[in-house]
């Protein structure tokens, strides 16, 4: 016959959830941070311009740098601003 196997009493396995998903925070922060450097030793200044480095605009840029090179004002019409109706 075989043993049971142990599960944790709910207060654990709650706090083991939440652990995880902490962890995972921090390590999406990790990669935003080591991305954002890599752009910044290449020069490339996304922070000054863009509020969130890994949102739309942030992933439109560096796509359409690495499929050539573009003008300012080509690179600055892929910059998504907020419509009307988010503005409050």
């Amino acid at each position: 016959m075989m043993r049971p196997c142990f599960i944790p009493p709910r207060p654990i396995r709650e706090w083991r959830d939440l652990w995880r998903r902490k962890r995972l925070l921090g390590n999406a922060t990790s990669e935003k941070n080591r991305m954002q450097k890599v752009l910044e030793d290449a020069n490339v200044k996304w922070e000054s311009l863009l509020s969130d480095v890994l949102g739309v605009s942030g992933q439109l840029m560096p796509d359409a740098l690495l499929n050539g090179p573009h003008s300012p004002s080509e690179m600055a019409r892929l910059a998504q601003r907020p419509g009307p109706e988010s503005s409050c």
